[in-house]
């Protein structure tokens, strides 16, 4: 396939690994088929025609930093902005990302999705008595 070849291409010259250490990943890359929205807005690469999920790929391998950068300030709640977006060293190696940031993770798991589902149930207790009654415990 086409598309497997030249993502072998990619990331073989991003991570600078002979294609053969990247077959298995390839192998396993599926071209989503169907768009769909989850969550607070999150959209999947689903759907989308080659074309536009190329020119997604493209700009992720070709600016890394201002694709993941886009990413997550669209998608998440930051306490405090990072310094840098990606500090990376393949040498030693060293990878890391969003150097500096700060999150909550309960204000971007739960809080920011309250509008749409405070009043569905978010943990489902079952007690170890079948005789007492499920807690729903809504978000």
């Amino acid at each position: 396939m086409v598309v497997n070849f030249t993502v072998a291409l990619i990331v073989s010259r991003f991570f600078k690994a002979p294609p053969g250490e990247v077959q298995e990943l390839v192998e396993n890359i599926r071209i989503p088929t169907t768009k769909k929205k989850i969550g607070g807005g999150v959209s999947l690469l689903k759907g989308l025609v080659p074309w536009a999920w190329w020119s997604i790929l493209q700009k992720s391998v070709n600016n890394p930093e201002v694709f993941w950068e886009e990413v997550a300030e669209e998608h998440f709640v930051w306490l405090k902005k990072w310094d840098r977006v990606l500090d990376w060293d393949f040498t030693k190696p060293e990878v890391k990302w969003f150097d500096g940031a700060q999150l909550n993770i309960t204000v971007n798991c739960l809080d920011r999705h309250l509008h749409v589902r405070e009043n569905k149930t978010a943990i489902l207790f079952e007690p170890n008595d079948p005789k007492e009654e499920a807690q729903h415990i809504t978000y």
